[in-house]
């Protein structure tokens, strides 16, 4: 007998402790709840429901989501973002060769691809500057899993295919038939599990903070309110990218658009 499952309160919980809305997805949210019920053996809608409301759903919650989200990533999925950043980085230092510190925040990072590439595009800057930049990288998502996947920093050739040979040879050792990204990265990289629609407007500020591929999940009213969020976590001069067509008609007292061709780019007034 089929397992009927109440699709729209699946929804509405995944918009509320996400923020992601899919909108008219109804068949895939109830065919990734019937996925997870079949790991655990549960036939009952139900059932289920109550193990996600459990003392110890954490990891189950993050499992779902997995399975709700499409993860298609990359190194340097957008190369012309990146390739941004590399340009406004060694702008930042021309302008200021005194400049020490340049820290970045990879915000929906998925399973890593885009917190490394940052890392990449900072350490060839860094080594224009004769070593004299040190950088930082923080990757935030909500998956435990992807952030685990994150630190292991381990992956296939899928992964690097947008990347040149040099960027391939430079930033990574073989391991099978995996690479490996290299320790010269990996002491510049952190990450964390965090959520995006609880970002605080107070705690550290950032140079940088990249967001590509994750805006486009929620409503536009939620959108707004997580660009403003991150508004407050720049500091003067700092940048903010997001995805090409995220968000259109957006703007902030506090921000210059910067952007050019196909990077939408906006720069904090100081």
């Amino acid at each position: 007998m089929s397992v009927l499952i109440d699709a729209d309160r699946w929804e509405e919980l995944l918009e509320h402790r996400t923020g992601v809305f899919l909108g008219a997805r109804s068949g895939h949210v109830a065919s990734a709840v019937k996925r997870r019920m079949a790991q655990h053996g549960i036939d009952s809608d139900e059932a289920y429901w109550e193990l996600l409301h459990g003392p110890d759903a954490g990891l189950e919650w993050s499992m779902l989501v997995d399975e709700l989200v499409v993860k298609d990533t990359r190194f340097f999925r957008h190369r012309a973002s990146f390739e941004f950043v590399r340009s406004h980085i060694l702008k930042r230092l021309a302008a200021n060769s005194a400049m020490r510190d340049y820290a970045i925040w990879s915000l929906g990072c998925s399973t890593g691809e885009e917190a490394w590439s940052l890392a990449m595009v900072a350490n060839d800057c860094s080594k224009d500057s004769d070593g004299q930049m040190r950088y930082s990288v923080l990757g935030t998502d909500v998956s435990i899993r992807a952030v685990s996947e994150c630190r292991k920093g381990v992956y296939g050739a899928q992964q690097l295919a947008q990347m040149t040979p040099d960027e391939r040879t430079l930033y990574f050792s073989q391991v099978g038939r995996h690479r490996r990204v290299v320790d010269e990265l990996r002491s510049r990289v952190a990450f964390n599990v965090g959520n995006v629609i609880e970002l605080s407007s107070e705690g550290l500020k950032y140079d940088l903070i990249f967001c590509q591929n994750l805006l486009v999940y929620f409503r536009k009213w939620r959108r707004r309110r997580v660009l403003d969020a991150m508004v407050s976590r720049l500091k003067p001069e700092g940048l903010l990218i997001i995805g090409p067509g995220e968000m259109t008609k957006w703007n902030h007292p506090l921000l210059e658009y910067v952007g050019q061709g196909e990077v939408a780019a906006y720069q904090k007034i100081k």
